[in-house]
């Protein structure tokens, strides 16, 4: 009972890193995509969103 506890407290918090890995790696991939598109702009255009 005790050992899968452990794993679905382990199997959770893997998710939840994968999860904010992955929304990152997002956001990395907008910025990119922002930068390509808008030029310089694009910089300024992230200052202003955030």
């Amino acid at each position: 009972m005790r050992a899968s506890k452990t794993f679905r407290f382990v199997s959770s918090n893997t998710f939840l890193l994968h999860l904010h890995c992955f929304k990152r790696l997002y956001l990395n991939l907008h910025d990119i995509f922002l930068m390509c598109f808008y030029g310089s702009r694009g910089r300024v255009t992230r200052l202003l969103h955030y």
